[in-house]
């Protein structure tokens, strides 16, 4: 839904500064009424960044609390992979004092200023969940033993590239694909299925048409477009038509000679 204000949200501790993945929200400036109507925010933001920031870091903590608990709260006894394990050189009492340290430090909520559309929105937080998690074109070398990568931004380290071993590289690479079954995007409130008359209601108040899901599946080039409307990748250089995969032949066969050009 193409809401007049909406924005995203990064949440992490104010004092960890490595880069990791972040859990990413997207939330409308508004919701329905209790009469069912559509009702704008008033302010800037939708809610206020200490209290969300305080509320968060008493959810986390909670909930990695309870990970560690050999019973879960309904008192059965937990399964080996459901319940939390402490790392290397720590006990379990050494990880929960850390988190009572860690209730104490002051964590930050990154609240983005609203937009004027929802479609800038979805297309930061579409690349941020579904692109790799290396662009190809940071790998800039392999001596068979280590990956040499470039960084994002050289000018914050003094250096272009840095080195991993390959062993190293693969796990990284590994620690970002999702187990089979994982649900990596969820929906609530009015864009969950179940609220579909809900959201039509909305829509309507903003003078936007129903919501029709996707009955056939988009090309491929036409999503690029809509990303990224000046590129020109899928596009004859010659007569500026739209190129098509005829036929896919695998090495080490060769395409015969007619068909090379």
């Amino acid at each position: 839904m193409k809401t007049p204000i909406s924005g995203t949200l990064n949440v992490n501790n104010q004092r960890d500064a490595v880069a990791r993945p972040q859990p990413c929200f997207i939330v409308t400036a508004g919701g329905v009424a209790r009469n069912g109507r559509w009702k704008e925010l008033d302010g800037e933001f939708l809610l206020p960044t200490q209290v969300l920031a305080s509320k968060f870091r008493g959810k986390f903590l909670a909930y990695l609390r309870e990970g560690f608990k050999v019973l879960s709260p309904t008192g059965k006894v937990k399964a080996k992979d459901h319940a939390l394990a402490a790392p290397g050189g720590m006990s379990v009492r050494r990880c929960l004092n850390l988190l009572n340290k860690l209730g104490r430090v002051k964590w930050h909520a990154d609240i983005e200023p609203a937009y004027e559309h929802a479609h800038g929105v979805y297309k930061y937080v579409g690349r941020y969940l579904r692109r790799g998690p290396i662009s190809e074109k940071r790998i800039v070398g392999y001596d068979g033993e280590s990956v040499n990568i470039g960084y994002t931004h050289p000018e914050k380290h003094g250096q272009r590239t840095f080195s991993l071993r390959a062993e190293a590289f693969i796990r990284r690479i590994l620690s970002h694909v999702p187990e089979k079954g994982t649900h990596v995007i969820r929906a609530y409130g009015l864009f969950h299925p179940n609220c579909r008359g809900k959201l039509d209601n909305a829509r309507a108040d903003l003078g936007q048409p129903p919501y029709e899901p996707l009955t056939q599946l988009p090309h491929a080039y036409e999503l690029l477009m809509r990303m990224i409307p000046d590129w020109e990748g899928c596009l004859c250089p010659v007569c500026g038509s739209l190129l098509k995969t005829t036929q896919v032949y695998h090495r080490p066969h060769a395409p015969p000679l007619r068909m090379a050009a």
